[in-house]
């Protein structure tokens, strides 16, 4: 694509650029109705995600946590993360989670279990509403405005990602 391209999500938005019919994500399994976004539809998503997360308080080297499964939503909800310079954690149990200072939120699968009951600074939300925000019109008012901040140097070489690790993927 390109070379100036510091993020996962500049890239989206380059080959949503190039190719904004093109198809970039298709989810089968997931529901009746399979999941299915082109680029242009993923990057425009998943930049209105961001705007919402930046509306609901997170902002660069945040730590949103998540147990989310591996559906098109999580992969969604990375993607915006790594717009605002926010790192994106999963864990298993508490112990895992006291690793990570700067914890600002978390997306839990479920209404219960550790991450939902946490006492961070922000209330979890449920996968549920992570899905009526995508799917629903949550986003709607977000669509046209731009909140991808992964260009600028200091969000781009900053850890965004850490899977069931304290080690980071940039």
């Amino acid at each position: 694509m390109t070379s100036a391209a510091r993020s996962i999500s500049a890239l989206l938005d380059a080959a949503a650029h190039i190719a904004p019919s093109r198809m970039a994500l298709i989810s089968p399994f997931q529901t009746a109705t399979p999941n299915r976004f082109t680029y242009q539809e993923l990057s425009s998503t998943t930049n209105a995600l961001a705007g919402w997360l930046s509306l609901y308080g997170f902002e660069r080297q945040d730590v949103l946590m998540s147990d989310l499964p591996n559906v098109a939503e999580n992969l969604m909800l990375q993607l915006a993360c790594n717009r605002l310079g926010v790192a994106y954690a999963t864990v298993k149990d508490l112990k895992g989670m006291a690793q990570f200072s700067n914890i600002k939120g978390a997306v839990s699968a479920s209404g219960t279990g550790f991450l939902a009951e946490s006492n961070l600074p922000l209330p979890s939300l449920s996968g549920d509403n992570l899905l009526d925000l995508i799917h629903g019109d949550g986003l709607e008012e977000l669509q046209n405005e731009s909140f991808d901040n992964s260009s600028d140097p200091d969000v781009a070489t900053q850890a965004h990602a850490f899977y069931n690790s304290t080690t980071p993927f940039t």
